[in-house]
Order: structure tokens, then sequence, then C-alpha cells
């Protein structure tokens, strides 16, 4: 998702249509990591900002992508963005108000923000929040079940896969909406951030949806409802552990958003990952 704003017209190997046709295969795979969000307690197993580096003001937006949107949570802003209820976890976004406005200036001035990073904090106008799983692994299947139920076009819902380590590139996109009713999977790799991507419209892009990426030694293959969209060779760079996260965010790729844009949400029904020992072994 880093980077994908300045890059995505310059996709290498890009492609569009209906899904393959060709089902998922989990024969040989174990659950490695799973959460249904029946509880509020699982917000405690994720971290609130992107990473691995420390948490600052600046790691709750992504400034490279244009987004308008800072995270908060209460241990950090004094607030909620997450709400875990039917075993439904739903990421609000709202416009800031003037209570979380001035609780950002409190950061800028204690972390020292540059005035580089203090006015693209500034510029933010929305609340949102982010899920970053401390579940770490390299290869398997990570799926993750989401409803974009966000109204406007200026919102994106995400779940994508980051290097443990703190590289960029490379990344994998598992899903990305942005406000199209198409789903956009993509990999980042090399040091000019070169590009894979496929997009698949949804009939019902209104409904739940089970978006997943299968990633092993050679390829890494993308899902929608456990049929596969696109398939790509594995470069080089994806030979280390990563780690997935869910957000929702506003502006950057999507249009940008105006305060009258409203409350908008994203919807997570489930977080799964499976894994097969072989694939450590480069089978």
């Amino acid at each position: 998702m880093r980077g994908l704003l300045a890059g995505w017209l310059l996709l290498f190997g890009s492609a569009a249509g209906a899904a393959t046709g060709d089902p998922l295969d989990l024969a040989g795979y174990a659950p490695s990591y799973a959460d249904e969000f029946d509880d509020a307690a699982s917000l405690k197993a994720y971290d609130r900002g992107f990473g691995p580096y420390p948490d600052t003001i600046l790691s709750r937006t992504l400034p490279s992508n244009k987004e308008q949107q800072i995270a908060v949570d209460p241990a950090y802003l004094g607030q909620e963005s997450i709400r875990i209820a039917n075993g439904i976890a739903t990421i609000t976004a709202a416009p800031i108000d003037d209570k979380i406005r001035r609780r950002i200036e409190q950061r800028i001035a204690a972390e020292n923000v540059s005035p580089e990073g203090a006015q693209i904090l500034r510029d933010a106008i929305y609340t949102s929040g982010i899920l970053r799983a401390r579940f770490v692994q390299q290869y398997g299947y990570f799926e993750a079940e989401i409803r974009q139920s966000y109204p406007a076009d200026s919102a994106y819902g995400v779940f994508w896969l980051m290097p443990a380590d703190g590289s960029w590139p490379p990344e994998i996109d598992a899903f990305e909406m942005p406000g199209d009713g198409e789903a956009h999977q993509t990999i980042h790799y090399g040091k000019r951030n070169k590009q894979k991507a496929c997009t698949t419209p949804l009939l019902t892009p209104g409904d739940f949806h089970r978006y997943g990426v299968l990633w092993t030694p050679k390829r890494i293959s993308f899902f929608v409802d456990r049929v596969e969209t696109c398939s790509f060779h594995a470069p080089r760079q994806f030979r280390t552990p990563m780690y997935p996260i869910l957000h929702l965010s506003i502006g950057g790729w999507a249009k940008p958003a105006t305060l009258s844009s409203g409350t908008m949400t994203m919807e997570i029904n489930s977080l799964r990952v499976w894994s097969r020992a072989q694939m450590n072994a480069g089978r």
C-alpha cells in the first residue's frame, strides 16, 4: 500500500477481470493464527500504529500516500476508533474534533515533529484505526473477511502484509478497495518499487468477502472468496517474515475527503492464517 499512489500508473504486469475460477486448496496446511473478533480483548493482540518502528504521531498515518487520517486509540490519543461487537471488528473514520486536534498538537510538540511532518498531521481531517498484528509468519495463506461498509468514495479499506524487519519493499496488498467496487491486489518489490497487480470487480461490494493471499517461496497468488484472481512469481525479496495489517484509509489513493463526507466504517469478521512446514524448506 505504501508508495502505491505514486507508482500505480507504472504497474508492472497488471491485470483486470473476474476471478480465474481456480479454487483454493488448503490440503496440507494447518491453522497458525485465527481471530474471530468474538471479544473486545482481541484488540490487545494488535498494535495500533504502522510499524514496526516506534509508535509516534507520524506512525499513525502514511504521509507518502497523502492520506487524510490519523489512527487513534484510548492509550495514545484518548479516543477509540475500533469497536468489537457480535463477532465483528468495526473501524470507524470520523472527522477530527477539537479535543483530538489539541492532543495532536501536544504530540507534535512533545515529539519534536519536523515542520513538514507537522503540516501533514495538521492537514489530516479524520481519525481512523489500525490493527497491526503482532503475529509474524514467513509463507502460508493469509485471509481476512471484510465488508466495505463505508459509503463515501474518499475511503478505502486495506489488508496488507509488511516485513517484520522494518524494510520496504517488499509488500503484499491482499485487499484494497478505493470506493470503486473492485478488489485491488498487489505485490511491491525492487529498489524502484516495481509492482504486479490485478483488479477484480465485485458483484456485491457491500457484502462480506474473503480476501486472501497464498504466499510460497516460488509464487504469490491472490484470492477473493477462495477463488484465485491472479498469481505472480515471487521475487527474492519476499523471503522474509511478514505481519498482517488491517486499516481504513481516507483520501490518498481514493478521492480527497471533506468534512461533509461524514462517518465511514469498515467491518472485519475474521483474520486467519495457515502454514505449511515444507514451505520453509523452499518447497
